[in-house]
């Protein structure tokens, strides 16, 4: 199982590097990273629904 909250905070990432890419490539590159990321990270909450997480990593810097 990877770290949710960093799993998550590199999505999010990827998300504003798809925002900014220069190209239709390295959009698709960036979502595609992202959706990697939050899937697993949901797969991960599925596995262990009660799982502690430190929620407040997430908050934006």
């Amino acid at each position: 199982m990877t770290e949710l909250t960093l799993c998550l905070n590199r999505a999010r990432e990827e998300v504003l590097l798809a925002l900014g890419a220069e190209s239709p490539e390295d959009e698709r590159l960036h979502r595609k990273k992202a959706l990697l990321l939050t899937a697993e990270a949901v797969r991960d909450i599925d596995r262990e629904p009660d799982a502690p997480h430190d929620w407040s990593l997430l908050a934006a810097t």
